[in-house]
């Protein structure tokens, strides 16, 4: 929870682990953010918070003067921000997959409402499941594995040249959207998996 509550630190794990990372890059300073859309390839850019749930904060800028009037005011040295290079909807598949003691239970493909660029689970205009590919599996469980989630929603982004990459890890995934999706019974498993766990903690302190 502490690493997956923090998007720099949850990307340094991940990256530390060699799975495959979009480019961001934390700032605290002004000039940071200028010199930091270059190195992510230059605009447009998202900036979103280091800490953040449910698209809050996120921001889609296209120039330099976006970037002066909506993330300058919002920039705090102690917290910093990160800034990534953004990929259009039609230019990315979005992908929220489900991991639950280390085996993938589900996954759904997230399509933006219209007018809008955020996948977030929790504001996607449709989602749909899907079974992944062997190796977009592996990757969901190997980024859970990671940072030490035994139950995580792990979103995945497919770019328009089919490289896949982690976004997001979360320790405490929304899971009403895939339930209606997939038709599994996902809150039943979770609780199933916690009773398990808890009793093999209490046999191996007896």
């Amino acid at each position: 929870v502490t690493v997956t509550r923090n998007k720099f630190l949850t990307q340094q794990v991940l990256t530390a682990t060699g799975l495959p990372c979009p480019v961001k890059v934390f700032v605290n300073a002004a000039s940071g953010l200028y010199q930091a859309v270059e190195r992510v390839g230059g605009y447009p850019v998202l900036v979103k918070p280091v800490s953040g749930r449910q698209g809050s904060g996120l921001l889609r800028l296209a120039d330099a003067d976006a970037l002066r009037r909506q993330a300058l005011p919002i920039l705090n040295r102690r917290h910093g921000l990160l800034v990534q290079r953004f990929h259009p909807p039609q230019q990315r598949q979005d992908i929220r997959a489900l991991v639950i003691g280390g085996e993938l239970v589900c996954a759904a493909t997230l399509t933006p409402a219209k007018g809008d660029f955020r996948a977030n689970f929790h504001i996607a205009g449709q989602i749909r499941s899907t079974d992944l590919s062997d190796d977009l599996g592996r990757l969901a469980v190997d980024a859970a594995r990671a940072v030490g989630c035994d139950i995580a929603g792990v979103d995945l982004m497919v770019d328009g040249g089919g490289r896949p990459v982690v976004v997001e890890v979360n320790y405490s995934p929304g899971f009403k959207g895939l339930e209606a999706a997939s038709g599994l019974d996902i809150a039943g498993r979770m609780i199933r998996f916690a009773a398990a766990r808890h009793l093999q903690s209490e046999r191996h302190g007896k």
